[in-house]
């Protein structure tokens, strides 16, 4: 929200590149926090763990809770590869005339480099939901080792999202600190080529 609220204005943009879909993604992402925390309501709390590590997340051995945790998280992910979209198109199509990418805010950087990464984590986050809701609610067995599935699957597809994640929310923060300090000290940055770099 922070990142598309400042966006247009630290690159001189007049808008987001597309403001429908930052709507769509917000209504979204209400959506499915809301069908995610429902589940207090029906008694049936998710209780695989924030891993949901398989076979302990499969319907064999978790019920309905499991369901209410995937597909709210299924719909907060489409949120997330929504925003991811809006930012990296709109740093990249949108800059004030002379704004290379070089020269672009460390915050506006930490955004681009952050919305790459969630194009690719999210999207590989959102297959292996998907594939866990359809095993759970089909009997597909993509999962099930007695089926000819494989339980690290799971794993390799949640941990290929998990590890970048933490830079996701990581980046930002740096390039919002860096932009700060510079603000209070009356200086300019210092060494921005190697912060830079330090953040790709």
């Amino acid at each position: 929200g922070l990142a598309l609220y400042l966006l247009p204005m630290m690159i001189g943009a007049r808008d987001v590149a597309f403001p429908r879909l930052t709507s769509y993604g917000f209504w979204v992402y209400l959506f499915g926090g809301i069908l995610f925390y429902s589940s207090f309501l029906f008694g049936a709390i998710p209780d695989v763990g924030w891993f949901g590590y398989t076979p302990l997340s499969t319907s064999r051995f978790s019920g309905i809770s499991t369901d209410f945790w995937l597909l709210g998280l299924s719909l907060v992910e489409v949120a997330g590869l929504t925003a991811a979209i809006e930012i990296v198109v709109t740093i990249l199509k949108f800059r004030a005339p002379g704004m290379t990418v070089a020269r672009l805010p460390l915050f506006i950087l930490s955004l681009l480099i952050a919305g790459i990464m969630i194009l690719i984590a999210f999207t590989v986050l959102l297959t292996a939901t998907l594939l866990l809701e359809l095993e759970r609610a089909t009997g597909t067995c993509f999962f099930e080792m007695d089926k000819g599935g494989n339980n690290l699957l799971w794993q390799h597809l949640f941990w290929f999202f998990g590890h970048p994640e933490v830079y996701i929310m990581f980046l930002p923060a740096t390039g919002i600190v860096s932009m700060i300090i510079p603000v209070f000290a009356r200086r300019p940055i210092v060494g921005y080529e190697l912060i830079a770099s330090a953040m790709l």
